[in-house]
């Protein structure tokens, strides 16, 4: 099953649904369904050929920028956010322009290789990251190398990963800074983002998520009463965002809607 998500006229968001079943026969052309001594090769037909008012864009899934790995069909999604505006220049494909101009889908997998596969735990007391890798069908966490320390006195709280699953932030409510690492996607491997963000002195931050479309990062300073919000780079770096409205007494956690 694959989902294609398309802008039409009147600017909203319409999702189809096709099953695409290719079969294609070694050495046979796929421009026509020809049967063959090793199979069947069909003829490609537009699963959006009746949809009206579509127009031509360029849609990545799976893409592997650097030019190095291969295109790869990435699952069974569902999509958390859609929007309508347009997707920017060919400079932006492969990277992110902040401010970002829009045109973006944003999907949870729900199979495939490229579905969650890891699982980070923050260790209060000693001060570091436990990662974990899952293991397919059963569950079963295997732990990947050593806990990943996130500095002396952090007191680590809360943790959130961007949807694209490249960044891990932490809560350090004892520092009130917010630890940056890149994920292996391979591995699942920590790197640490240096030097760590810090919203505001003494926030306290504890509660952390990042929104759906993998941009911003929120957190709550508990021993500030607010919520901070900071932008993300490519990179995994925070940068401030102005403001910091005020909370109820002492929040603790915070939540994005549209990634349930």
């Amino acid at each position: 099953m694959v989902e294609y998500v398309s802008a039409v006229a009147a600017g909203l968001i319409r999702a189809v649904a096709a099953v695409v079943i290719v079969s294609v026969a070694i050495g046979a052309s796929a421009s026509a369904a020809t049967p063959t001594s090793t199979g069947t090769a069909w003829k490609y037909v537009n699963p959006l050929r009746e949809v009206a008012n579509l127009e031509p864009s360029r849609m990545d899934m799976g893409v592997d920028y650097s030019g190095s790995g291969p295109i790869l069909a990435i699952g069974r999604a569902k999509v958390v956010l859609a929007t309508d505006k347009l997707a920017g220049p060919e400079s932006c494909w492969g990277k992110t322009c902040v401010p970002p101009p829009g045109d973006m889908i944003v999907y949870r997998l729900l199979d495939g290789p490229f579905a969650g596969k890891y699982v980070y735990v923050a260790n209060w007391v000693s001060n570091d990251v436990s990662a974990y890798s899952i293991t397919p069908a059963t569950g079963i966490l295997v732990p990947i190398g050593a806990p990943v320390s996130v500095g002396t006195g952090c007191e680590p709280q809360e943790l959130a990963v961007d949807p694209s699953s490249k960044h891990l932030f932490v809560a350090c409510f004892g520092l009130s800074t917010i630890a940056q690492f890149s994920i292996q996607p391979a591995t699942g491997a920590l790197t640490p983002v240096l030097p760590s963000f810090s919203p505001r002195p003494a926030a306290g931050p504890r509660g952390i998520a990042v929104d759906a479309s993998g941009l911003f990062v929120y957190s709550a300073w508990n021993t500030q009463n607010r919520v901070g919000a900071a932008k993300i780079a490519p990179t995994g770096a925070l940068t401030p965002i102005s403001g910091a409205p005020s909370t109820g007494s002492g929040p603790i956690g915070v939540v994005v809607s549209g990634l349930q």
